[in-house]
C-alpha cells in the first residue's frame, strides 16, 4: 500500500554518536502546526483580555475615588448651607427681640442683611442702639419665648403651601415647596427610621416624648441616621420627589400611640 508524502528530519548529534533520521507524514506536520497556532492564538487572546480587565479595574478605582471626593464636597456644602441658615435664623431672632420697643415707622438697624450674609459690619450708632434696647429689655424683664421643646411636635417642618390636608383617606398633610428646601425636626427626639419605601420614597420617622412620632416623606436627601438624637428645628433632610410624589413636597404625619393626628391641630401658627 503506497504511503503519503513524508518529510524526513536527519539528526546529526555532536561527538561520535551515529546520526539518525525521523520521517513524519505531512498531514501530521500540518496538524501539529495548526494545533500550536491555535494554542498561541488562545494565549494572546487571554493576555489581551486580562489587560483590558486590568485597565477597567484601574479606571473603576479612579472614578470611585473621584466620586468619594464629590460626595465629601457635597456633604461640606450641605453643612455650610445648614450653618448659614442657622446664622440667619439667630440673627432674625436677635433683631425681633431688639426691635420689640423700637419706635414705629423708624428705620431699624439690622445685624445681618437678609440679602447678603457677608454684610457683618455694625456701626457705632447701631451698637449704642442695641445696648439701649438690651438695657430696656432687662429693665422691663422682657425675655424671649421659652426655647425648651414641648413633648409633642409643634414646629413647622418646612415652608410652603398646603397641597393636601388631613382627612379620613390621607392621615397626614402634604406641603408643597421648592426642591432641596431644608426639612426640620418638629420636636426633639430620636430617629427611629431613615430609609426608603415605594410610597413615601426616602422618609424619616422620629420618636418624641409623650409617645409621639412624626414622619417626613418624599425627601431628596437624608442628613440623619437611625439612632441619631435631633433637636427641635434641626435640619434632617431636604424636600424632593421620591416615592409617588409628582412634584417637590413633604409628606408630614404625626402619631400618638400609633394613632394618626391632624398636624394642623398641633403645629404653632
Amino acid at each position: 500500500m503506497p504511503k503519503g508524502p513524508q518529510v524526513t528530519f536527519q539528526i546529526i548529534p555532536d561527538g561520535a554518536a551515529p546520526s539518525f533520521s525521523i520521517r513524519l507524514p505531512i498531514w501530521l506536520i500540518k496538524t501539529l502546526f495548526l494545533f500550536f497556532s491555535l494554542v498561541l492564538f488562545f494565549l494572546l487572546f487571554v493576555f489581551f483580555s486580562l489587560s483590558k480587565l486590568n485597565t477597567k479595574a484601574l479606571l473603576a478605582d479612579h472614578y470611585f475615588h473621584k466620586n468619594q471626593v464629590l460626595l465629601n464636597d457635597q456633604k461640606r456644602l450641605d453643612s455650610i448651607q445648614i450653618q448659614l441658615l442657622r446664622i440667619s435664623e439667630k440673627s432674625k431672632r436677635i433683631e425681633d427681640i431688639l426691635h420689640a420697643h423700637y419706635p414705629k415707622n423708624a428705620n431699624k438697624p439690622s445685624l445681618i442683611s437678609s440679602n447678603n450674609l457677608n454684610q457683618l459690619i455694625i456701626t457705632k450708632d447701631q451698637l449704642r442702639y442695641f445696648a439701649r434696647q438690651v438695657d430696656a429689655i432687662q429693665a422691663q424683664k422682657v425675655s424671649p419665648p421659652d426655647p425648651q421643646p414641648s413633648n409633642h411636635p409643634q414646629l413647622w417642618p418646612t415652608r410652603g403651601l398646603i397641597l393636601r390636608s388631613y382627612d379620613s383617606e390621607h392621615r397626614a398633610i402634604d406641603i408643597a415647596g421648592l426642591a432641596n428646601r431644608l426639612i426640620f425636626a418638629s420636636a426633639q427626639g430620636v430617629v427611629k427610621e431613615a430609609k426608603w419605601n415605594r410610597e413615601l420614597g426616602f422618609y424619616i420617622e422620629i420618636a418624641h416624648q409623650g409617645r409621639f412620632t412624626s414622619i417626613y416623606g418624599h425627601l431628596n436627601r437624608m442628613y440623619v441616621d437611625i439612632g441619631d438624637f435631633v433637636e427641635a428645628g434641626s435640619a434632617i433632610g431636604s424636600m424632593g420627589t421620591s416615592g409617588q410624589a409628582k412634584s417637590p413636597q413633604l409628606h408630614f404625619a404625626i402619631f400618638k400611640d400609633q394613632i394618626p393626628l391632624d398636624p394642623l391641630t398641633l403645629l404653632r401658627h
